[in-house]
């Protein structure tokens, strides 16, 4: 997981465009830890109807209602589904599982899951992971998209959580000696120094 893709959403929309017109697919975005799905969500959705505007798009909660989210996930061939999944049981992980069927039966779908879920998920629902495969990204913000205060409170849990400064994971970046982490592309972005990022 750690050679998973850093993605804008603005990116995201696009692949999204491209696999509706391709039969369908899903994709996993990993945020990081801090970030909030609802907002991740929200960015998706705007993106998609800037997008894709004539596929309905629209935002279902994995935790609220398994059987209601792949009974709308089968009967949504022609729609974008973000499903938001946060707090999953591992008996609900399994029930997706089961249901990946009636799931791969979108138009395409995006599962947002917080880095914190992303083990739950991988040996919960082990097959419905797998048809992601190599579709796997880690959410990277678009610095365009956030205002001053968003921005700086990213910033500020990255700093927290790493204890180090920007400059800090710059100097590491450089050597090639920062964290191995999402986040830490994350920061990078926000930053303005994807030229630092690793494959």
């Amino acid at each position: 997981m750690n050679r998973a893709r850093f993605l804008p959403v603005s990116s995201l929309a696009s692949r999204l465009r491209f696999v509706m017109g391709a039969g369908g697919g899903w994709f996993l975005l990993v945020t990081p830890r801090d970030a909030s799905l609802t907002a991740v969500g929200a960015e998706i959705i705007d993106e998609c109807e800037a997008q894709l505007p004539d596929a309905p798009a629209r935002t279902l909660r994995v935790a609220d209602d398994v059987d209601a989210f792949a009974a709308a996930c089968a009967s949504g061939s022609t729609e974008v589904v973000v499903a938001l999944a946060e707090a999953v049981s591992d008996h609900d992980w399994k029930r997706v599982d089961v249901a990946r069927s009636a799931l791969l039966k979108v138009g395409a779908g995006v599962l947002v899951l917080p880095e914190r879920d992303l083990d739950a998920f991988l040996s919960g629902a082990p097959n419905f992971a797998s048809v992601m495969g190599a579709e796997t990204f880690f959410w990277a913000p678009d610095p365009s998209t956030l205002d001053d205060a968003a921005r700086e409170a990213l910033l500020t849990s990255f700093r927290d959580r790493s204890g180090l400064t920007d400059d800090a994971l710059i100097a590491a970046a450089s050597a090639g000696t920062a964290p191995d982490e999402p986040y830490v592309a994350q920061w990078l972005v926000l930053l303005g120094r994807e030229d630092l990022l690793r494959g």
